[in-house]
């Protein structure tokens, strides 16, 4: 008799048991509802308003918000990461129609060698998962032959592949570029 009442009290106990427990994380679940809708219903103040308009910046200054903005974020590895400078812009007027016909033609050799150059660094930096002191001094002697847009392509490449968390940054400082 006494294993006939065990084998009817254990699936009464096992029922009672997962009902105890699920009312507890019913009740968590509920408190946790009720707090995100007071704070819905009773929001904060504005997070923080932009000290200026960020499209009336020139490049400089929009450069500069963007560094600063982003060095609360992460300062230590913000402050080894140089700016690039910005693109130049020629005036129209002292270009011979020699340059503008060869800019027309396309990008020289050597241009289109340091983009391929980049880009298969970056594809070997990938295929590691790592991107190495090696890495940024062989892209620093490669940067000077890009333009300024090849030069946006390649960073962005290697940023976005970070931020994919398909490279991960080695060395002592960390540097990217």
């Amino acid at each position: 008799m006494s294993r006939e009442f065990t084998w009817l009290a254990l699936p009464i106990l096992a029922v009672a048991g997962s009902a105890v427990w699920q009312a507890r994380v019913n009740a968590r679940l509920e408190r946790g509802l009720e707090q995100l809708l007071t704070r819905l219903e009773h929001p904060r103040g504005p997070v923080s308003a932009p000290e200026q308009c960020v499209t009336s910046l020139d490049p400089t200054q929009l450069r500069q918000e963007v560094s600063r903005a982003l060095s609360g974020i992460c300062p230590s590895s913000m402050a080894q990461i140089p700016l690039m400078p910005p693109p130049t812009v020629s005036s129209s007027a002292t270009s011979s129609a020699e340059d503008k016909s060869r800019t027309k033609a396309g990008k020289n050799d050597e241009a289109i060698k340091a983009f391929d150059e980049a880009n298969s660094l970056i594809d070997g930096a990938i295929a590691r998962h790592t991107w190495s002191p090696e890495d940024v001094k062989a892209l620093h002697g490669i940067m000077p032959a890009l333009d300024a847009r090849d030069r946006g392509d390649v960073v962005r490449r290697i940023v976005q592949a970070v931020n994919a968390q398909q490279l991960s940054i080695t060395g002592e400082r960390h540097v990217l570029f």
